[in-house]
C-alpha cells in the first residue's frame, strides 16, 4: 500500500494493482486524484509524462492545487503528521524518478555510433567520411549497372530527427567550381523509429550516378527519395510523414542501424571540408553545416581538373 500525501491530508491507494505500475505512473495518478482521468490523459496525449504535463497545465488554469486528492487521514495528530511528511517524500521520489526512468519518446533515444556530430536547425546530423570504389550505379530508372571500378571520395550523412516535425528536405551545398567532380549520391530504403525499430519505406541500397546533368534523378523508383543535383548543391526531398518521420533516425544507429543512409561521393581529389546544409520539416526550416566536398588548395587543382576529365569520360561510356 503506497500513501500519498496532499497539501493538509494523505491518500492510500494500492497503485500496483493498477495496470500503470511504473514509477511515473504513481506519481501521475498522485497529481491527478482520479485514476480513470489519468488513464484518459496518457491514452489521449501518447505519454506518461504527457498526461502529467496535461493535469498540471490544467488545474494551475482552474485555480486548484496540484496536491488536491481525496481526503483519508489526517494530519492534526503527530502520528498523522509524520506519515504524511513521509508519504510526500514517497511521492515526489516516485514522481521524480519516473520522469527520469520512463522510455524517452523523443529522437534523442537514437544515438550515433560513428562520424562528427552537428546540428542543421533542430536536426541532429553525424558525417563519416571514407574513400570507397564503387562497381555498380543507378544510370537509369530501375536500371542498375554494373562493371564500374569507380575510386570516390564519399560522405556518409546520419540523421535523427527531432521532435518538430518529419525531415521533408535537406540540402548539402559545395562550391559551384566543384560541380563536376560530383559522381553521385545514395539514398535511405527505411528508418529507425525512437524506439529502435527498424521499418523499410523501399528503394534499391544503389548509388545513383549523375550521368544526365543537373536535375532531379528519379532512378530509384521504389525509393519514397528523389535526388536533386545543381550546380551548386544536392537536395534530398522525401515524402512528408513517411520518409523520415519525427523523431527518428536513419543510418548507423544505436540500439539499431539502418543503412544504407544517405551519402554524396566525389573525385578523390577533392578534399573533406566543413560545408553549410539545411532542412525543411514540416512548416519550418533550419541551417547549420556538415562535412562535404571543398575546394581545394591551389597546388591541388591541376589534379582535380585532370581526374574529372577522366572519371567524365568513364562516367559516359559506362552509361
Amino acid at each position: 500500500m503506497t500513501t500519498l500525501v496532499t497539501g493538509g491530508h494523505c491518500w492510500q491507494q494500492d497503485l500496483w494493482r493498477h495496470p500503470l505500475r511504473s514509477a511515473e505512473g504513481a506519481g501521475a495518478r498522485a497529481l491527478c486524484g482520479d485514476a480513470k482521468a489519468w488513464n484518459a490523459a496518457a491514452s489521449a496525449y501518447g505519454t506518461q509524462q504527457a498526461g502529467i504535463q496535461w493535469f498540471t497545465s490544467q488545474r494551475m488554469k482552474k485555480g486548484e492545487s496540484l496536491m488536491k486528492l481525496h481526503p483519508c487521514v489526517s494530519v492534526s495528530s503527530s502520528v498523522g503528521s509524520r506519515i504524511c511528511r513521509q508519504a510526500t517524500s514517497t511521492m515526489l521520489g516516485a514522481i521524480f524518478a519516473g520522469l527520469l526512468l520512463a522510455p524517452a519518446d523523443s529522437a534523442f533515444a537514437l544515438s550515433f555510433t560513428r562520424g562528427t556530430a552537428s546540428t542543421v536547425g533542430s536536426e541532429q546530423f553525424s558525417s563519416s567520411t571514407d574513400t570507397n570504389t564503387s562497381t555498380e550505379f543507378l544510370t537509369a530508372p530501375n536500371t542498375i549497372t554494373t562493371g564500374f571500378s569507380t575510386l570516390e571520395h564519399r560522405v556518409q550523412y546520419d540523421i535523427i530527427t527531432a521532435n518538430a516535425g518529419s525531415l521533408n528536405t535537406w540540402t548539402v551545398h559545395y562550391d559551384p567550381s566543384l560541380a563536376s567532380g560530383i559522381i553521385g549520391a545514395t539514398v535511405p530504403t527505411g528508418f529507425v523509429t525512437s524506439g529502435g525499430t527498424a521499418v523499410t519505406t523501399g528503394g534499391l541500397a544503389v548509388t545513383t550516378l549523375f550521368n544526365s546533368g543537373f536535375g532531379v534523378y528519379n532512378y530509384n523508383p521504389g525509393s519514397t527519395w528523389t535526388i536533386d543535383y545543381e550546380a551548386d548543391h544536392i537536395t534530398f526531398a522525401g515524402v512528408p510523414d513517411v520518409s523520415l518521420p519525427s523523431g527518428a533516425g536513419v543510418g548507423e544507429l544505436s540500439p539499431t542501424a539502418n543503412l544504407p543512409s544517405f551519402d554524396i561521393e566525389f573525385n578523390p581529389n577533392i578534399p573533406f571540408g566543413v560545408v553549410p546544409a539545411d532542412v525543411v520539416f514540416d512548416d519550418q526550416s533550419g541551417s547549420g553545416t556538415v562535412t562535404g566536398p571543398v575546394v581545394p588548395e591551389p597546388s591541388s587543382l591541376s589534379l582535380i581538373l585532370v581526374g574529372t576529365a577522366i572519371m567524365a569520360c568513364r562516367r559516359f561510356r559506362k552509361a
